[in-house]
Formats: C-alpha cells, sequence, structure tokens
C-alpha cells in the first residue's frame, strides 16, 4: 500500500483517481491546487504525487520545483498529469517530474495510472524507456494550440516588465512572480511561492503592507513613491489589484523599485541644504569678521601697552592667539562655502584634514576623546575637490566619534580616535590612503557589506539619515578612489579612503 497525494483543480478528476487508487488498497490525499498540496505536505510524505499541469495558485511545473527543494520529498515519485501533452512538450526535467500521463478517456487513464505505480517501484538510477505515457491516443486540437501561444504571450510579457507582479490569494499567499519581483525581494521563487507576502518586509511597516489590503468595496490601493516602504533594503512602492471577476479572489501586488530615485531626491536636497549652509556660513562669517578684526586690534592695543608698562603680556598674547584661531575656523567656514562651486584642483591631503578638524575638533576634545593625527608634511598631492573629501571626512569623523561615546559613554583611557596618512601603491597605481581607527562599537559582520546602502542606518530614528555613508562613497567613487571598512563588533572600527595622487609618476613614498 503507498500513500498518494493527487492535486488536480477538477473535482471530477479528484474523485475519479480516488476511486481507482482507494480500489489498490492505496490511502489517497486530495488538493485542488499547489497551495493546497503544499500545505499538506507539511505533514505528510506520500510517495507519489499525481499533480495536474496547469491549474489555479501555483501550477504543477512550480508545485514540482518546490517539492524538490524539500529534503524529505526529494525521493518522492512525481507524476504529471496533462491535458496539454499532445499539444505541447511536457519537458519533465526542467521541473524534476519523473513521469507525464497524458489525460484522456478515464479507462485508458486508469490504465496509465496503474502503470505510472509500477513506474514508481523502478531503481530511480534506472532509465525508465516511456516518460510520456498515453501522447500517441490523443490528437492536437487547434483552440488548445491557441490558448497556449496567448499564455505563452502574457508570460513573456510578465517576464520581461520592469516592474515586480505577484499574485496573492486572498489570504496573501504568494502564488505567482514574476522576475523583475524576485529581483527586487532577493529571494528564490521556490522559496517565496506560498509564503506570507507580508512577513516579507520590515516589521516597522508590516501594518502599512496589512493596511493596503483593507479594501472596502475592493477598491486599489497605493503605496507611494513619496512614502515608500522598505523590502530587502531597497525603497518600494506597492499598487494593490484586487481581480474581482475572478472566483478565486486573488489580488495582483505591482512592486516598483524607488530607491534610487529616493536617492537621487535624498542627494539633491542634501546639496540644497549645503548650499544654503554654504550662503549662511557665508554671511555669518562675514560678519564674525569684523567684530574679531576688532578683538584684535584692541588685543594688541594691550599688549603694546603691557610692553611700556614693563608687564608681562602673556594674557594678550592669549587674547590675540585664541582671535586668530577664530579667524582660522571662519576661513575654514567661507572656503567651505565657496567650495560648492569648485573644480577639481591640486590638493594636500593634510590642509583637508587640518581644515575638517577644526569643524569637530572642540567636540572631540569636550567628550574626553584622544585624537592622535600622523599626516607627513611630504605626501603627494591629490587632485580634488577639497570640499567634499571634507565632507567625507567630516561624516566619517561624526560616525566615530558616535560609536566611541555609544561605547564609552563617560571619560575612558581607552576612548580614542587614530587618523593617518601615507602613500600605498595599488595595481600600479600610487593613492594617498587615510586611515580613520576608532575603538567604538564597531560594525556587526552581517551588515557591514550594507552600510554603504542608500538609507541604511544603524543609528536609531533622529539620529542618522542613512545617506552619509552612501553619498561618502559615490563622492569617493568619482575621484577614482576606494572607500574601505574593517570593523570588530564591540572593538574597532578601520575606515580607509584611498585617494590618487596628482601625478602617477610621483616618488613612491611608503607602503
Amino acid at each position: 500500500m503507498k500513500k498518494i497525494l493527487v492535486v488536480d483543480n477538477h473535482p471530477m478528476m479528484l474523485k475519479f483517481m480516488s476511486n481507482l487508487l482507494e480500489k489498490g488498497g492505496h490511502q489517497v490525499l486530495t488538493a485542488s491546487d499547489g497551495l493546497s498540496a503544499l500545505e499538506i505536505l507539511k505533514t505528510n510524505i506520500p510517495d507519489v504525487i499525481f499533480a495536474d499541469l496547469i491549474m489555479p495558485n501555483i501550477d504543477g511545473k512550480k508545485l514540482c520545483r518546490i517539492i524538490r527543494q524539500m529534503p524529505k520529498l526529494k525521493d518522492v515519485f512525481v507524476v504529471i498529469l496533462s491535458a496539454i501533452a499532445a499539444e505541447e512538450e511536457p519537458h519533465l526535467d526542467s521541473y524534476s517530474a519523473d513521469v507525464c500521463i497524458a489525460k484522456g478517456p478515464f479507462n485508458k487513464m486508469a490504465e496509465h495510472v496503474l502503470k505510472a505505480l509500477e513506474l514508481s517501484d523502478t531503481e530511480r538510477t534506472q532509465k525508465l524507456t516511456e516518460r510520456i505515457i498515453g501522447r500517441q491516443e490523443l490528437f492536437k486540437r487547434k483552440i488548445t494550440k491557441e490558448l497556449l501561444a496567448s499564455k505563452k504571450h502574457f508570460e513573456a510579457t510578465l517576464n520581461n516588465i520592469s516592474e515586480g507582479i505577484l499574485e496573492l490569494t486572498s489570504e496573501l499567499k504568494i502564488v505567482y512572480i514574476n522576475p523583475a519581483a524576485l529581483s527586487i525581494i532577493g529571494i528564490p521563487e521556490e522559496t517565496l511561492l506560498s509564503s506570507d507576502f507580508t512577513k516579507l518586509f520590515n516589521e516597522k511597516h508590516q501594518q502599512r503592507i496589512m493596511d493596503a489590503f483593507e479594501n472596502p468595496g475592493n477598491k486599489q490601493s497605493i503605496i507611494s513613491p513619496e512614502a515608500p516602504v522598505e523590502l530587502n533594503n531597497k525603497q518600494i512602492a506597492l499598487h494593490v489589484v484586487p481581480i474581482k471577476e475572478d472566483e478565486h479572489n486573488p489580488i495582483l501586488v505591482i512592486l516598483k523599485d524607488v530607491t534610487q530615485r529616493k536617492q537621487m531626491e535624498a542627494q539633491l536636497q542634501h546639496a540644497q541644504r549645503m548650499e544654503a549652509i554654504g550662503t549662511l556660513a557665508a554671511g555669518v562669517a562675514h560678519e564674525i569678521n569684523n567684530p574679531i578684526s576688532g578683538v584684535m586690534g584692541y588685543a594688541e592695543i594691550l599688549k603694546d601697552r603691557y610692553q611700556e608698562q614693563g608687564r608681562n603680556e602673556d594674557i594678550p598674547n592669549k587674547i590675540i592667539k585664541e582671535a586668530e584661531r577664530i579667524a582660522e575656523i571662519v576661513k575654514n567656514l567661507l572656503s567651505f562655502a565657496r567650495g560648492w562651486q569648485e573644480d577639481s584642483r591640486p590638493a594636500h591631503i593634510k590642509d583637508i584634514i587640518s581644515n575638517t578638524l577644526n569643524m569637530i575638533k572642540g567636540r572631540i576634545t569636550k567628550d574626553g576623546i584622544k585624537l592622535s593625527v600622523d599626516v607627513p608634511d611630504n605626501l603627494p598631492d591629490i587632485k580634488a575637490r577639497s570640499h567634499e573629501i571634507q565632507q567625507v571626512f567630516l561624516n566619517i569623523l561624526s560616525n566615530a566619534h558616535y560609536g566611541l561615546n555609544q561605547r564609552f559613554p563617560e571619560h575612558n583611557h581607552n576612548k580614542s580616535l587614530e587618523i593617518e596618512s601615507k602613500t600605498i601603491k595599488l595595481e600600479d597605481q600610487n593613492y594617498v590612503r587615510t586611515t580613520f581607527y576608532d575603538c567604538g562599537t564597531g560594525i556587526p559582520k552581517n551588515i557591514l557589506n550594507k552600510i554603504c546602502d542608500p538609507f541604511f542606518s544603524t543609528k536609531p530614528p533622529g539620529n542618522g539619515t542613512g545617506l552619509g555613508l552612501s553619498i561618502s562613497h559615490g563622492i569617493i567613487n568619482n575621484h577614482g578612489g576606494k572607500l574601505l571598512f574593517e570593523s570588530v563588533e564591540g572593538e574597532y572600527t578601520k575606515v580607509m579612503v584611498d585617494l590618487p595622487v596628482l601625478d602617477n609618476k610621483s616618488i613612491f613614498l611608503s607602503r
């Protein structure tokens, strides 16, 4: 006696197969489509499976592929039941079926089913001489051929459009998915079919997905590109389309990947904000320069009077030194503000690092972070838009500052940040490598390859946009350089910025 699963969407075929097989003493389980069959297979391991080729909610081809992906079912004998064997060649090997029975008159079908059961006892390693049974008894039908041609045209269209298309049951189980949707989701088709669509999404977006399917009167609903949801680290817009005329109440879902669009919008907004900040900085710098000049002038007068009186000039000298430091910061702000119209030109990495540190060094020191900077004067120049490289360095330093404060909220002797620049050679090209090393929280290994993805951030909401490293990566790529990361969670993070030297014939200084 064998345990046999019969999968067919026609009730009469299920009745015929059940009666025939039960008379032979076999235990028979039945399912009306591929989705129902998969539910049965969760708790049952049949010896033989008979599956209709064309049926709703996962057809026979895809059902076979899913079955062969399940280790517990790898030895099950799979028989395809085909009503179109005369019009279309069943390529059994492509979906790992063992035998195909061409559907025909029930008396002939009965003989073929029993023959297939005999074949199921054959050793799997033995080549079956006849794998398509009963086809010679059928005649080609023009209407069937026309319907198959229409189906192929429909499938070719769905397989080549850029939008992701899924078909769901009324219970939101996936029963069809086109290649574009597979690419967006990043999960194999065999795994996706029969799974819950809502579980694909980040938990914070699942309620929005559920709400999109709560449609009074079966109306279409949209999750717009302006407020997308997250799927597989991508920003996705959705269009939910209920199919009213179908008795199974299927739902079409159209997915559109708007990640690149959102990234471009964010970069444009970022550039506009930076331009506005630059304009503001220029105005503020102009206003600060005047009083600073006054402060320095009065300090010089005070210094002259101290000299006349033979008094210690330490206090006026300190005033002048601090005023000069403020003037230097203002100068850097002006340079940064004007940099948005800057072309690539020779630059020295030490100047860029110095200008960047002028903006953040106060915060680093205030939080008790020990800063070490080793940037030789004799490094070769690079060709760069200095303000853009300064933006990259500022982002890296801000991330290091955040990570160190997260690991060491209070002062700690291990709370340190090191910056080093040197010349290296990669593939016959000389680069200036600047390394930022911090002993902060580090980056988990499983997300290290995602940190430059747009909108990806490990910081809590309000502390990061997930765009800083993405934009930095783009800037360094545009300069012909490389942005590299090395990290151990809970120990350290090392960020390396490689920028090509201005003249590749420059003297190679170090490795």
